[in-house]
């Protein structure tokens, strides 16, 4: 079996014989047509499950640097849930609960998973840009926040493209 199918590449490949198109295949411009948009949509998926699961694992930071400071293993006097703020004891409690929600939807691809990113993260770009005198400025948290939403949308709009296209 492995000699008739050597005779059949030698054949096709030195005397340039065409073999007949199984059914279904697509041969010549389609075909390249078709590998181009499977290629397009197979690594945006690849590209977009790395990314995903990346910023699951930085919000999951987050999540462990907001329980450590209900717990008050973080630093400084008012971190510890008992002695802070009214304020800073809503914003981190339901950022505890968001953040690791979200990198769990995040990390399995669940379609709410994004839903509860987004608000995850519109809460925080509005504690550390239009209330910043009360949770102070984190320029670093919000650029996190604004780039990863750019890269989501970069990703769906070339999805998008790519099927379309």
């Amino acid at each position: 079996m492995l000699a008739v199918a050597c005779l059949g590449a030698c054949l096709v490949s030195c005397l340039g014989l065409a073999l007949s198109p199984l059914p279904g295949v697509k041969r010549g411009r389609d075909l390249a047509e078709q590998t181009r948009s499977v290629n397009w949509t197979g690594a945006l998926d690849a590209v977009e499950t790395i990314f995903t699961r990346g910023v699951a694992l930085v919000l999951l930071v987050f999540a462990i640097s907001y329980w450590m400071r209900l717990t008050g293993f973080h630093g400084g006097p008012d971190y510890r849930f008992d002695t802070m703020s009214e304020h800073w004891r809503i914003a981190s409690a339901s950022l505890a609960v968001f953040f690791p929600v979200a990198a769990l939807g995040l990390w399995g691809r669940f379609s709410w998973g994004m839903v509860v990113w987004f608000l995850a993260a519109a809460q925080e770009v509005a504690m550390h840009t239009w209330f910043s005198d009360l949770f102070g400025r984190a320029y670093l948290i919000v650029a996190f926040h604004l780039i990863t939403l750019l890269v989501f949308l970069g990703l769906e709009v070339a999805r998008r493209v790519a099927a379309r296209g």
